[in-house]
């Protein structure tokens, strides 16, 4: 990401809820976007999703457990539930450079979408 955006790559801490049996595999193995969205749809697009806000995540876990998560966000753009990647930066040339991320609001993103597993590291394993 660094080649692509710079030397200025921005990096938030953020969290991720989940259905107990993802603990672990997240744990050992990180993100799969494959997976993701089997319980919250894929509204921004067909990534790993990740909130700056503990309550928005905590309502996508069945066993109080919560991951911070340092999460590479770089660019991103406004989401759609048809991605499959972030979309490119610009549309004349589709095969060009691409967007780092999709967010819910692009001046105040409260919910950030990756598609690949590089640029998210479950940092913590928070029980409540």
């Amino acid at each position: 990401m660094t080649k692509k955006s710079g030397a200025n790559v921005r990096e938030l801490l953020l969290f991720h809820g989940t259905a107990s049996e993802y603990v672990d595999p997240i744990c050992q193995q990180g993100f799969d976007w494959r997976i993701s969205g089997l319980s919250v749809g894929t509204l921004y697009g067909k990534g790993s999703y990740f909130a700056k806000n503990a309550l928005y995540s905590h309502d996508y876990t069945n066993d109080r457990r919560l991951f911070v998560v340092q999460v590479l966000v770089g660019e991103f753009c406004a989401g759609r539930s048809s991605y499959v990647r972030p979309p490119p930066k610009d549309y004349a040339e589709p095969f060009g450079a691409t967007y780092d991320s999709c967010v819910d609001k692009v001046n105040n993103p409260e919910i950030f979408v990756i598609f690949s597993s590089d640029q998210a590291y479950p940092a913590y394993l928070i029980e409540y």
